[in-house]
């Protein structure tokens, strides 16, 4: 049944005019031969199991009461909360994997100045992603964090031992961390 013939039924429903027999001929005279039937004396069983319906559903059609049939309604947009937390669950994969790849980078000795470069963040963003991150490796001019060790205190002191200015050194400058 199409839409149009849905909703013309849906009409004829709600004047009380037997939807069936303008929808499908076949079943308007089945209608009325069922009719027929039972004013002969036939019982609705019988009825029912000649036209191979529900005893229930021969009851409803001899009395007149046809099923409406319902409009189909296309779906609902969703709701703009579900929407919302769609969208936030989005942003949160896509700002764990930069984060992600920004401390990789870092991680392998990219400075943050190459990593915002690479990313697309400001170098303010990337410092406050990556100040925590490990460095293994040093490229170019990125350099070692405090709490990593100090490099330029710990080669002076090398070289100040190496050459004798030094004799005793602390014990974070003999190893870096």
């Amino acid at each position: 049944m199409t839409r149009r013939e849905a909703y013309r039924a849906m009409h004829a429903w709600g004047l009380n005019i037997p939807a069936r027999a303008w929808c499908d001929p076949a079943l308007a005279r089945r209608d009325v031969e069922m009719r027929a039937l039972r004013a002969v004396g036939v019982p609705v069983l019988d009825i029912a199991a000649r036209y191979g319906i529900s005893p229930g559903y021969a009851r409803k059609l001899l009395a007149g009461i046809y099923p409406r049939v319902p409009i189909r309604k296309p779906p609902r947009p969703p709701s703009k909360t579900a929407q919302r937390r769609a969208e936030a669950q989005r942003r949160a994969i896509d700002r764990a994997m930069t984060h992600a790849s920004a401390r990789s980078l870092r991680s392998v000795g990219y400075s943050t100045h190459q990593i915002a470069q690479r990313i697309g963040l400001s170098q303010r963003q990337v410092w406050r992603i990556v100040r925590h991150v490990h460095i293994r490796e040093l490229r170019g001019r990125a350099r070692l964090p405090d709490r990593q060790g100090r490099p330029a205190l710990w080669r002076d002191a090398l070289a100040a031992a190496a050459e004798g200015r030094a004799c005793l050194l602390p014990a974070y400058m003999l190893t870096p961390k």
